[in-house]
């Protein structure tokens, strides 16, 4: 028989001779112990057993009958801890904490004999660690406080516990714990140096925290732990895993110099023996990191050169690519290709790559991510071929999901289609765009939105057809009865609503027509202050209303009094801005002029202070209050 079956039949046995008063305590102990190692299936019979002993063992001290040595007894309770430690899941941790509380209290019953010992605790911390309850963080540092000199395992495993809890505490104590065990290695203890996934763990922690500058700290706690690595590679030279971490972290943040000096970092360490060799994750993050701005010069050089390298690992076989990394480079592509024309062409090419890769590997073929990126990076393109090629990557894409070959499209493919049709710059582009919108509807119409919708509104709403507003009318109406028709993404909002405003506002080249170009401006105007929460009027909203006042209607009583009652809704929705006051002081200064604070006057030029409640809503990036006006020479100073 098993040492567990043994003491299983001793129990039995002892049983036998009155366990409360007659069997030795040692003997007692004896079984305690040989229960301490027992398989799955024995387990929950171990631990009865072992909580049964304990009892007695307490009892029969408590009266005085038997005493034991404090060694013996913190021995006896360890074994006990032991035994619920393994018992994954609330409960088995549940106990093990009420155990310690149980012993601390017995110790202050009794000084000096029930006293937690620094093994205890860490069986207990381990048990909190490997729990994954959310307060598991600070019971660990409520232990962790009561052991007197805690080893650096200790600590370890305290750092575990807390890495796992949420609050931007726990993450601050976490660090801290970290740098405690970094100081210890530095000081030559290396009895529980901290592996590659402590260090995970907690710049995971880091990261997750809302500190705008959270990607720095766990740079800097990644610099600290490389330098101690030099000294010994194998030992804790941080891995690809944790330079990815904080590669993320600074991608996030829009680091992309700092991005790039570790990822420099990471290939030059692994040729002293580290284990940073970049891999698919870390190019992505590169990649990310470089086009977080996409306004900055050399983000379209930067990323050249980084697919460039990704394709020499390729051929080299150092790198392992996957779809999921040949999507962040479009996608990377797509969100310069605004600002670089070339940006376009380079996503579609490695679209081609992908397509045409005879290496059988199905991680590395072309997915719905794949196409809709690349549709973006070519509808936002400025250049004429990109946007006449987005419709074509469109239907390719189509086709191969009605095949089943790729997902589902979702509805961004068909909304960069249109509003690639709309930028393309040929005469047809408006009726090209309204034609491919009219086909959705008729055979794929679960691919349409508002936004699709609206990307064509817009484009009439600014466009030199004489007929815009007709033609906006004609395709808001169809976007009503898309919503009515059962189809959820589609129906009318805020924006929809504006471009019918911008668009009337836009038609004051034909006097003809102005009272009926300023009917449709009012009516939606008038409908985005009574419709549902959809379409509450922003800030474009009375910009653009203003601008048709001024434009649609004559000089007069009714003009000024239909800005003023228009700028006084906007002002109490503190929504002003300088491009409101300047629409509607082109129709009623006088009442703008009024309104400013701290008017100052040069020449024709009035320069004022927009109250700070009325611009209390606008976005800060918009916030200035400043507001540079033109006077006309009819206006009393």
């Amino acid at each position: 028989m098993g040492n567990i079956d043994k003491a299983l039949s001793l129990f039995d046995e002892l049983q036998k001779f009155g366990l409360q008063d007659e069997v030795d305590l040692h003997t007692l102990g004896a079984v305690i112990h040989a229960l301490g190692k027992p398989s799955k299936e024995t387990r929950e019979r171990a631990i009865e057993i072992t909580e049964f002993l304990v009892r007695i063992i307490v009892s029969r001290y408590q009266e005085g009958t038997a005493k034991l040595s404090t060694k013996s007894i913190s021995w006896v309770f360890e074994n006990l801890i032991r035994l619920w430690s393994k018992q994954r899941g609330p409960e088995g941790t549940s106990r093990v904490v009420d155990i310690i509380a149980e012993m601390e209290s017995l110790d202050k019953e009794y000084p000096g004999h029930f006293k937690p010992t620094s093994r205890t605790y860490l069986l207990a911390i381990d048990a909190l660690a490997k729990c994954g309850q959310a307060n598991a963080g600070e019971e660990a540092l409520a232990m962790l406080k009561k052991v007197e000199e805690p080893t650096t395992r200790i600590l370890a495993s305290a750092l575990s516990s807390v890495t796992r809890s949420p609050g931007r505490a726990m993450t601050k104590t976490a660090e801290s714990l970290y740098q405690q065990i970094l100081e210890r290695y530095r000081n030559g203890d290396r009895s529980a140096s901290p592996n590659g996934r402590t260090l995970t763990t907690v710049l995971n922690a880091i990261l997750r925290a809302q500190d705008p500058r959270c990607a720095d700290r766990a740079l800097g706690m990644l610099r600290q732990t490389i330098e101690l690595g030099r000294e010994n590679v194998g030992d804790l030279a941080p891995n690809t895993i944790a330079f990815n971490c904080v590669l993320s972290g600074l991608a996030r943040q829009k680091s992309s110099v700092e991005a790039m000096a570790l990822f420099d970092e990471m290939k030059t360490l692994r040729t002293s023996g580290f284990d940073s060799a970049p891999d698919a994750i870390s190019y992505a993050c590169v990649s990310r990191a470089i086009t977080s701005d996409p306004r900055k010069s050399t983000a379209m050089q930067q990323m050249d050169k980084l697919v460039a390298e990704v394709q020499s690992e390729v051929e080299n076989g150092r790198l392992q690519p996957d779809t999921r990394l040949y999507n962040t480079l479009i996608k990377s592509y797509a969100s310069i290709s605004r600002t670089m024309e070339t940006a376009a062409d380079t996503a579609n090419d490695l679209l081609l790559q992908l397509e045409i890769s005879t290496t059988g590997d199905k991680g590395t073929r072309p997915d719905v991510l794949t196409y809709k990126f690349v549709c973006e990076a070519c509808a936002m393109s400025r250049a004429s071929h990109s946007l006449k090629r987005t419709e074509d990557v469109f239907r390719k894409a189509h086709a191969l999901a009605e095949k089943g070959v790729i997902g589902p499209l979702d509805c961004d493919f068909a909304y960069y289609t249109v509003l690639a049709l709309t930028r393309c710059g040929e005469e047809d582009a408006l009726q090209r765009a309204e034609g491919f919108v009219k086909e959705m509807e008729a055979t794929a119409s679960k691919l349409l939105n508002t936004r699709s919708y609206n990307a064509l509104l817009s484009a009439y709403a600014n466009s030199l057809d004489p007929n815009k507003v007709a033609r906006a009318s004609t395709i808001f109406d169809r976007l009503v009865e898309m919503k009515k028709s059962g189809q959820e993404k589609c129906g009318p909002d805020t924006c929809s609503l504006n471009w019918l405003i911008l668009a009337a506002a836009n038609s004051f080249d034909d006097p003809l027509r102005n009272k009926e170009s300023f009917e449709t401006a009012l009516s939606n105007f008038k409908l985005l202050h009574t419709a549902g929460a959809d379409t509450k009027p922003n800030i474009l909203s009375y910009e653009f209303f203003l601008r048709a006042c001024h434009r649609l209607l004559p000089s007069g009583e009714t003009q000024r009094k239909l800005v003023g009652k228009a700028f006084e809704q906007c002002s109490r929705r503190g929504l002003v801005t300088g491009a409101i006051c300047g629409e509607a002081a082109k129709s009623d200064l006088p009442m703008i002029l009024d309104a400013l604070e701290q008017i100052e006057v040069s020449g024709n030029e009035a320069t004022g202070l927009i109250p700070m409640t009325w611009c209390q809503n606008v976005p800060h990036r918009q916030r200035f209050r400043k507001v540079s006006l033109v006077r006309s020479s009819n206006v009393e100073d």
